[in-house]
């Protein structure tokens, strides 16, 4: 009987990728709030919305947020100026969405600190072996299910992506 080569790898992943996330949380998010006023979750619906042109219900589909949880977020971000819904000129059943001049600018501050905290964590790992797990986890989202393209569509979005 011959081991399985990826034994034991899809929860590595998932371990390897929570583990990833906690300590961006830990690091990261308390100057995102401070300088930005967002957490990390507020961060990725608004960057979402800033590089796609999803429709909220399409939002709740990629980022898998139930849809009153995106009606939340939105309704905090539009409170806050950062966020703006219309309906859409061409379908009045669609609402779109734009990022308000106030929010690109809230958008520039956290990805000012999120880089300021990634770089030194991404630097312990030495520029080539960074750029491979960076370039891995690009495909990995890229090669999601069909169903789920929406998804590895605003994975991929970055600032570099503009």
């Amino acid at each position: 009987m011959t081991a399985n080569p990826g034994a034991g790898h899809a929860r590595r992943l998932v371990h390897g990728l929570a583990g990833a996330w906690r300590r961006l949380e830990a690091r990261a998010a308390p100057d995102m709030r401070a300088s930005a006023g967002l957490d990390l979750d507020d961060f990725v619906f608004l960057e979402t919305v800033a590089m796609t042109d999803l429709a909220p219900g399409e939002i709740a589909a990629a980022l898998r947020i139930p849809p009153h949880g995106v009606s939340r977020r939105l309704a905090a971000l539009e409170s806050a100026g950062l966020v703006r819904r219309a309906l859409d000129p061409e379908d009045h059943r669609r609402r779109v969405l734009s990022v308000t001049p106030h929010g690109h600018t809230v958008l520039a501050a956290a990805h000012a600190a999120l880089e300021a905290r990634v770089a030194p964590m991404l630097g312990e790992l030495g520029p080539e072996r960074s750029a491979a797990v960076l370039d891995a986890l690009t495909r990995l989202a890229a090669g999601l299910d069909p169903e789920d393209e929406g998804e590895a569509a605003t994975t991929q979005a970055t600032p570099d992506a503009r």
